[in-house]
């Protein structure tokens, strides 16, 4: 048996010897056979601190109480934290060790130890000195950048329901990623402009550079301004660095807007029945072209477009207009070319006028001619 403070009853092979508050709570677990008469007592209260004595009774003749072997024991009103080891600070790929340890009293119910974010572990327990034991979880795994900053957690669940658990936040110290350049990039041609370039990294990126197709750009900080962006502005991108190495940025590309421009080349030409004109604009957006002579528009014969560029082609009969206007409009402006006809154009049209008064005239004069010659005779 065993008895508490050297009368009360904690356990006997006679339930009903047992002190109210201990029924159903203790058990003898030890092999008697082996010499062991180890003592279980579950749903421990502050009180069941003891001392706690072991007794026999043999033949009511031979009785005998340790007392001087009493066992006392400390009994905390909530289980210790696990204790967690895990070199906190690491590099993105490298692998990481984590061991988590508890001590617990009873060898046939050790708690039960988990980790957070959920990861599989392999558990180890041993005994120590004092009736205690210790049961070991260890983990091994890779660290990547999402476990930046996230907590690696252990819990440890007793068999009673209680749950206590450690924690500790991992640091991993890694090159930029998602590097970007931020900022407006449809500007008008002639405005100025700032870009940001932004990183994700562990440390924060300390320097960066800007370049574009023909090298380095004279920037080293965050954020580049770019005075007079014109349609021949190149794309750029940005490198971040930190003490882990450099990450780039893609291209950033500019859409630039612009009024219309009628470029060198366009003109009207003329053959004996035909005038072809071509008008070449350069816009940004395309807007609307039209030919016109004086008092009145003329419809387009073709219309190409080749990026910012838009060739329109008009093919029209040989007639009397000296000039051909080409008008070109978009959002942010508009441009016209006046096309005169060429040299050749209007002495075919001073042949054309001179022959075409000779044929009235002849044709006037046949039948005059024709009545006088005939009344004189």
């Amino acid at each position: 048996m065993w008895l508490k403070d050297s009368h009360a009853v904690v356990y006997h092979p006679d339930s009903s010897k047992i002190l109210k508050d201990y029924r159903g709570r203790t058990k003898l677990v030890g092999d008697l056979w082996q010499k062991n008469c180890s003592l279980r007592i579950t749903h421990l209260h502050l009180s069941d601190k003891g001392p706690f004595i072991f007794r026999i009774e043999i033949d009511d003749d031979n009785k005998f109480s340790y007392v001087h072997a009493a066992v006392s024991i400390a009994v905390n009103s909530s289980p210790h934290s696990p204790y967690l080891s895990v070199r906190e600070e690491v590099k993105v790929g490298e692998v990481v060790f984590a061991s988590c340890s508890v001590f617990y009293s009873c060898p046939s119910e050790p708690p039960l130890l988990t980790w957070g974010p959920s990861r599989t572990p392999s558990n180890q327990s041993q005994q120590l000195v004092n009736g205690q034991w210790e049961v070991t979880s260890s983990l091994t795994f890779t660290s990547i950048i999402n476990d930046n900053s996230k907590s690696l957690v252990c819990t440890a669940e007793y068999s009673g329901g209680e749950k206590v658990s450690s924690s500790k936040t991992l640091n991993v110290k890694y090159a930029p990623v998602d590097v970007k350049v931020e900022g407006v990039s449809d500007v008008m041609e002639g405005a100025s402009v700032e870009l940001r370039c932004s990183s994700d990294g562990n440390p924060a990126a300390h320097s960066f550079h800007w370049h574009n197709s023909q090298g380095p750009l004279p920037s080293r900080s965050s954020t580049i301004k770019l005075e007079r962006v014109t349609r021949l502005t190149e794309a750029l991108y940005c490198t971040a660095i930190n003490t882990e190495g450099q990450g780039h940025s893609s291209l950033l590309k500019f859409h630039v807007e612009y009024q219309p421009e009628i470029r060198v080349g366009s003109a009207c030409t003329a053959d004996f029945s035909i005038i072809n004109c071509l008008c070449i604009v350069d816009w940004e957006p395309p807007g609307m072209v039209e030919w016109s002579a004086p008092g009145r528009t003329l419809p387009s014969t073709k219309v190409e477009r080749h990026g910012s560029v838009t060739m329109v082609t008009l093919q029209r009969p040989l007639e009397f207009s000296d000039v051909v206007c080409c008008n070109a409009g978009n959002t942010h402006g508009n441009a016209t070319l006046s096309c005169s006809m060429p040299t050749n154009y209007k002495v075919l049209m001073q042949y054309v006028s001179t022959a075409v008064g000779a044929f009235v005239l002849i044709f006037i004069l046949i039948p005059v001619t024709t009545c006088l010659f005939i009344k004189k005779w």
